[in-house]
């Protein structure tokens, strides 16, 4: 499992991660957000799994609604 984190309420989500060929190679496509209120925005996230915070903590996403 892993998480997306914003530091800002809501801040704690779950989300499925896929990667895919685009126009900005690498991009990641974000999905199933577990909170329906989730808005169009950029947002920072850091990634967890269920034991620790991974170092990764500049991946962005462009959510589009």
């Amino acid at each position: 499992m892993l998480y997306a984190r914003r530091d800002v309420p809501p801040d704690k989500l779950n989300f499925d991660f896929s990667a895919v060929t685009g126009p900005n190679d690498p991009e990641i496509v974000v999905t199933g957000a577990t909170n329906p209120s989730l808005t169009a925005d950029t947002w920072w996230f850091a990634v967890y799994s269920n034991e620790y915070r991974s170092d990764i903590t500049d991946i962005r996403a462009e959510l589009h609604r």
